[in-house]
């Protein structure tokens, strides 16, 4: 017994190699960072996200004409490196056409089976519609999703776009947007079948509109771990902006308990303020939301009952200021509990792309970067962040774009607090057990019969317990990315142990 806890505490030892964090890693493409034009047209990316085999998948847009009067999906596929793979779609990437106007990517999903799902709006004349594809691991459409591949959703006649989608344990899948009218304007939750059908089980025939005080939209949806549904956007009030939340059931019925109605909205006196993102951070139980407030980069604490969290920095709230006017557009919550963040700043008469790292209590972590942010000018125009991952190592990657023309970026940087080094050298095979998939994503399955099985406990790699099961897989949707150690309890006294990465 003495050597198990040995054994355990050495799981929890790890090196924090912090000299570079924040700053460029040269492992990628010899410089941290890549341009790429595709079909030598404009191009933006609005989505990332890393795959098992540490590949990275994009998704935006790309002009399909010199005169940039027409726009297609775009997704594309890199190697770890920063270079291209030739493998996917056509020469690494894919564009996807909905109408012969403007088409963008907002969002990307990957399923369980690797089958990619992107989400955005498609234009028709003046009005837009919620358009959604699903690509096979290839890059190919899978003309399974709707007999074609592709899915367009119009729900009030004009308007409708999705920023956001994610999937359900069953394979639903959720989207989070806008739905509009010249006299309305509602957020929306809409939640397809696997097929692409509209799941006449959520809401009315498959979609939630929500009424705030003003015109409203989501940025951002968590499916929670008992499968309820949390949303955060904004919402315009006399031409002033606030952000806003709800939390729905599964069904789509608005959840009881939090704000009113399953509704909440934040005026901040500071100034005009909206979001961009959501997370949730399991080790506190709270929600967190990043965007902008006056001019400065901003983050908000609410707690599960839709009230503002005031243990979180300054009564709740975190401003962030590198002498411009900033906006976070994406962020991840380490294993640790700290932020690490992307956006733009406008400076000097332009915007330039930047990346951040803030604490758990809200302040900057001045070791990370250049006191807690590092920036980038790709280009003499304006350049913008627009959304990262933290990869299963815990680099950081931003994706963006730029007003130089032609081309997307991608950059990644060094980032030692969320990588465990060491960790995966310490084979223990008497008292291992296999679990899958690894990285996990939504779910992890154990090796072990339920009838053997007392409880399946999942900690951090500073020994905190997050989750506990007596069942035999766990649900990990909303542990953040990272890597965590399982001690399985069973029935004949023995711990067993198994180390997996969760990888959203």
């Amino acid at each position: 017994m003495k050597n198990k806890f040995l054994l355990i505490a050495l799981l929890f030892l790890f090196n924090t190699v912090n000299a570079q964090d924040g700053q460029l890693d040269i492992s990628f493409n010899t410089n941290g960072k890549l341009m790429t034009n595709f079909g030598q047209y404009y191009a933006s990316l609005n989505a990332v996200q890393q795959l098992p085999n540490g590949q990275i998948l994009v998704a935006g847009s790309v002009a399909n004409n010199n005169s940039f009067t027409s726009f297609d999906f775009l997704v594309a596929r890199y190697n770890s490196n920063g270079s291209i793979d030739p493998s996917f779609g056509t020469n690494g990437f894919t564009t996807i056409d909905f109408s012969s106007n403007y088409d963008a990517a907002n969002a990307l999903a990957i399923q369980s089976d690797g089958k990619i799902l992107v989400a955005g709006r498609s234009t028709s004349n003046v009005y837009y519609d919620v358009a959604i594809a699903r690509l096979n691991a290839n890059g190919q459409l899978d003309n399974s999703f709707n007999g074609s591949g592709k899915v367009l959703v119009d729900l009030q006649g004009e308007s409708d776009e999705a920023r956001t989608i994610t999937l359900q344990k069953d394979g639903k899948i959720i989207i989070a947007g806008l739905s509009s009218t010249a006299t309305a304007g509602n957020a929306l939750a809409l939640r397809l079948n696997t097929d692409g059908s509209l799941d006449n089980s959520f809401g009315t025939n498959g979609h939630v509109l929500f009424t705030f005080t003003g015109a409203a939209y989501f940025s951002s949806c968590l499916v929670m771990n008992d499968g309820s549904i949390a949303l955060a956007g904004s919402t315009i009030v006399l031409g002033n902006s606030r952000m806003a939340m709800a939390k729905i059931n599964s069904n789509g019925t608005a959840a009881s308990g939090f704000g009113t109605n399953g509704q909440a909205e934040f005026l901040e006196t500071a100034g005009q303020s909206s979001c961009a993102a959501l997370r949730y951070n399991p080790f506190n139980q709270n929600f967190y939301l990043a965007g902008m407030c006056a001019t400065n980069a901003y983050m908000l604490s609410i707690k599960n009952d839709g009230s503002i969290n005031p243990s979180f920095a300054t009564n709740g709230r975190a401003n962030f200021d590198l002498g411009g006017s900033e906006i976070f557009n994406s962020f991840c919550i380490d294993q640790n509990g700290d932020f690490l963040l992307c956006g733009n700043n406008y400076i000097n008469n332009s915007y330039e792309s930047f990346v951040a790292k803030l604490k758990a209590n809200g302040t900057a972590d001045n070791a990370w970067g250049s006191s807690g942010a590092t920036s980038i000018n790709w280009s003499i125009a304006n350049d913008y962040g627009t959304a990262m991952t933290l990869q299963s190592d815990g680099k950081l990657l931003m994706v963006g774009s730029n007003d130089n023309g032609l081309f997307s970026h991608i950059a990644r940087f060094n980032n030692s607090t969320t990588a465990v080094n060491g960790t995966k050298e310490i084979a223990i095979q008497e008292s291992a057990i296999n679990c899958y998939p690894n990285p996990a994503c939504t779910q992890v399955y154990f090796d072990i019969p339920e009838t053997d099985l007392v409880r399946i406990e999942l900690f951090n790699l500073v020994g905190v317990k997050l989750l506990e099961t007596n069942k035999t897989f766990l649900d990990v949707n909303c542990i953040p990315n990272g890597e965590y150690l399982i001690l399985i309890h069973s029935k004949d006294t023995e711990v067993k142990t198994a180390q997996i990465i969760v990888n959203h």
